[in-house]
């Protein structure tokens, strides 16, 4: 899930997110974008370039500059995109990137796909569980030549895809919002459309991060969730909403159910705060993530409190798909 969006089934849309990956709205990023050079110009295009696709206007001049804008940007961007971008190159290796097939699990506004696509990975597919999509599909005909709509949305469980037929699938910021029902659906549809050896690379944000970016609130989310939600009542009117749409789990819940239906995963998530040297793009509390980098850059204790601070922000994971497609039966 990325930019946009509504409040829809097992997913939260803006409004209600509170990371910089999807909760920046048009009229937001007419200010923002001014303020950050590169990715918020870019976003700005995006913007432009889904009007356009709307209005059924012509699509060349806008993308060929969204695309520079994308190339230029690439080294740059904020580090859940870059650490993406790193992964897919090295998936990709020496072959066409037009032939690594890539899949946005909650795709959102699909402006992360776009990016790649820009980039040349241009087999794309997003599915979400609602949201008009038909912007996207049209981008998808008239820029890259698809013949069949590569935006789908679908019903939170099984993925509209075949078998194998994914070399990376990314979830970024998606799992807090999946229902409890069709937890153990998400990563089994995942396990069973990636291509044997396919990488899946999950972003998740969970209990244990002391800020919970959705609520705007510190801690109150450690407590039992009848009274986090108690509490909420007191100092937000969307209650409702929140109690429906986020379901914030353990870290390592994540990474039993990542070990059990797709393979053995790699800890990508201090990596991903080594990354963090701009804060331009950063929607929280960009004090303590300053001191955090300070921390983990120290000579000889850092480390030591890395391994610490690890398990207190969101998890960054990418997993080698092992053994054969998961089915329901298994």
């Amino acid at each position: 899930m990325d930019i946009e969006g509504a409040l829809v089934g097992n997913f939260v849309r803006p409004g209600f997110c509170g990371s910089a990956s999807h909760s920046i709205g048009p009229l937001r990023l007419g200010l923002r974008g001014r303020i950050m050079s590169g990715w918020g110009a870019l976003r700005t295009t995006y913007w432009e370039l889904r009007v356009a696709a709307a209005k059924g206007a012509p699509l060349a001049e806008v993308w060929a500059r969204f695309g520079d804008q994308a190339q230029t940007v690439a080294g740059r961007a904020p580090e859940h995109l870059s650490l993406l971008i790193d992964l897919v190159r090295k998936k990709c290796g020496d072959q066409d990137p037009a032939n690594v097939a890539i899949l946005d699990h909650g795709c959102g506004s699909g402006l992360t796909m776009l990016v790649m696509a820009a980039l040349g990975f241009t087999n794309i597919y997003g599915v979400d569980i609602g949201g008009d999509l038909s912007a996207l599909n049209r981008i998808c005909r008239k820029v890259f030549g698809h013949d069949s709509d590569r935006f789908r949305v679908y019903d939170g469980d099984a993925l509209p895809l075949p078998d194998a037929s994914i070399d990376i699938v990314l979830s970024q910021q998606v799992l807090e919002h999946v229902r409890p029902a069709v937890l153990e659906s998400y990563y089994r549809e995942e396990s069973r459309v990636l291509k044997q050896t396919g990488i899946a690379y999950h972003q998740v944000p969970h209990r244990l991060v002391p800020y919970e970016s959705h609520t705007r609130t510190w801690f109150l989310h450690y407590l039992p969730r009848p009274i986090f939600i108690a509490l909420l009542q007191l100092i937000r009117s969307d209650v409702p909403v929140i109690e429906s749409h986020l379901y914030l789990r353990w870290p390592w819940r994540h990474k039993k159910l990542v070990r059990r239906f797709i393979g053995p995963y790699r800890d990508l998530t201090l990596d991903r705060l080594k990354m963090i040297r701009k804060f331009e793009t950063y929607d929280g509390p960009r004090g303590l993530r300053r001191l955090i980098n300070r921390t983990i850059d120290l000579p000889v204790i850092g480390g030591a409190l890395s391994a610490a601070i690890i398990w207190f922000v969101q998890i960054d994971t990418v997993t080698v798909k092992q053994g054969g497609p998961y089915t329901k039966a298994q």
